[in-house]
């Protein structure tokens, strides 16, 4: 099985992306594109290749749409405390603030 082969779309998030289109939001005024991946290492343990390029082309699109004035936001939820994957986008990911620390994931 290869998950990333209906990824095509994934390449034109700027042709989907705000411009007033309620097809990218439940809201026709929204002003904004938010994507929320939950659980992630679930689907990285599997497929770590493939999540590893998703999250990469979209750190890409999302940058073209933030040089458009666009605003974009993209979290990636994880339930395991020792998740990791390498940078995305040139970017290393990190833990957020409440959580960056190992104790704070009772590592």
């Amino acid at each position: 099985m290869d998950p990333l082969r209906n990824i095509t779309p994934i390449h034109h998030l700027d042709e989907a992306a705000p411009r007033n289109s309620s097809r990218c939001a439940s809201a026709p005024d929204a002003t904004g594109l938010v994507l929320v991946f939950t659980d992630y290492q679930a689907f990285a343990v599997e497929f770590k290749r493939e999540a590893h390029v998703l999250l990469d082309i979209i750190a890409g699109q999302f940058r073209h749409a933030l040089i458009r004035g666009e605003q974009v936001f993209c979290l990636v939820h994880a339930e395991d405390p020792r998740f990791t994957l390498p940078a995305v986008g040139a970017v290393p990911l990190r833990w957020n603030q409440a959580e960056w620390l190992n104790a704070s994931r009772g590592l």
